[in-house]
């Protein structure tokens, strides 16, 4: 085997384990999570701006972007074969040994001329097999395919158990933006001896939408998504509890990674009501036609008035425990609902008006923020994600 395609097998396991993807050219967003991945568990660091350039060589056959190399292929090997940093001496270091060890383990051993041809003979007679028991099967999928794609099929429930990096990335998450500080507590409220488990996110400052600024929103958890006319959405948290402006948790539905395209909004959140001076907690949706560069199309519904005194919120605020948001969509027309209770039960009452959106989803993005630009800046709250399912019909 050459080089160039243990290169390219190499570069496909490391998108696989850090993105659940198979080889793709990389978003940049994309690139500097599994950048980061790969520092944490080598000790080493290639930038995501590099890793892009590698997937691009490979893809190109060597007409664009850059050879990884020998010291980038060292590192890699070690990310695949999950080799403990702490046990890379100077001298492996040095000599590549774990992009040696790698390539040992692709390479396969070579074959004599005489069983070549016999396993060339085995191998027509294996096809010729499979392809008369192909034709009953095409047959039956001919008269029956259509029964067969009206059940309802469920793409993901994801419960967050285990919320280590290798685990998330081996479900199809991956982070974007960054802040380790507060990523790194997103176990926080979770103990050992706890039937349910919690992601813990924080409004950290940021805003997909704002004027004049470049948009960011820190830790955001992304997960590609197969979805097409009709499915639901459900988005589970517990013990959130916003009182200042624009605080606010809840998913993107988006066609791309970034914000410069079509994406619909979905949170829980502080903010001021259309039509209305005062301040509200309450379900939001946005929908952004052409991702930053025009105004959304808000649709809201609000639970109660901020205005209240401190001790009104806090008999108010309790009855939202545990929140639920209920995304239904047929055709690209749209329904939100919410319950909201002290305890898990559901039943789903409040709703924001139906709505239509133009694109068809492809990511779903978990996420936190207060305002990237107001002053003064609201204090930084958690907030537990619960549960996130999605199933398409």
């Amino acid at each position: 085997m050459k080089e160039t395609l243990i290169v390219r097998q190499l570069l496909t396991e490391v998108i696989q384990k850090g993105l659940s993807s198979p080889l793709r050219l990389l978003k940049s967003g994309e690139a500097e999570t599994l950048s980061v991945y790969i520092s944490e568990e080598t000790g080493q660091r290639i930038s995501g701006k590099s890793i892009r350039e590698f997937v691009k060589n490979v893809l190109s056959q060597g007409e664009r972007g850059s050879k990884p190399s020998l010291a980038s292929l060292d590192i890699l090997a070690r990310y695949i074969l999950e080799i403990d940093k702490d046990s890379v001496d100077d001298v492996s270091l040095v000599n590549y040994q774990s992009w040696f060890d790698y390539k040992k383990r692709i390479v396969v051993p070579s074959q004599n001329t005489s069983n070549l041809d016999v396993h060339k003979s085995r191998k027509k007679r294996r096809v010729y097999f499979y392809f008369l028991l192909a034709i009953p099967l095409i047959l039956i999928f001919a008269f029956w395919g259509n029964d067969l794609t009206i059940n309802s099929k469920e793409i993901f429930e994801e419960n967050f158990n285990d919320l280590s990096d290798a685990e998330l990335a081996k479900r199809g998450w991956f982070l974007q933006d960054p802040d380790p500080y507060y990523w790194n507590q997103r176990n926080l409220n979770n103990q050992s001896n706890d039937t349910s488990r919690y992601l813990t996110l924080f409004t950290l400052r940021g805003d997909n939408w704002v004027a004049n600024e470049k948009p960011y929103i820190k830790n955001r958890l992304i997960r590609p998504i197969n979805v097409e006319h009709k499915y639901e959405i459900e988005f589970d948290i517990k013990d959130f509890f916003p009182n200042q402006n624009f605080q606010q948790c809840g998913f993107m539905l988006m066609d791309d990674t970034l914000f410069d395209k079509d994406l619909l909004r979905v949170c829980i959140t502080t903010s001021r009501y259309p039509r209305s001076r005062g301040e509200y907690f309450s379900l939001q949706a946005l929908v952004f036609d052409n991702g930053t560069t025009s105004r959304p199309t808000e649709y809201s519904k609000p639970f109660f008035s901020l205005t209240y005194p401190n001790e009104a919120y806090d008999q108010m605020i309790c009855h939202y425990s545990y929140m639920s948001i209920k995304l239904v969509c047929e055709n690209k027309k749209i329904r939100i609902l919410a319950s909201y209770g002290e305890n898990k039960a559901k039943s789903y009452s409040d709703r924001t008006k139906e709505f239509s959106i133009d694109f068809t989803p492809k990511y779903i993005s978990l996420y936190a923020s207060g305002p990237q630009i107001t002053h003064p800046q609201p204090d930084t709250i958690p907030v537990m994600i619960d549960r996130v399912s999605i199933k398409s019909y």
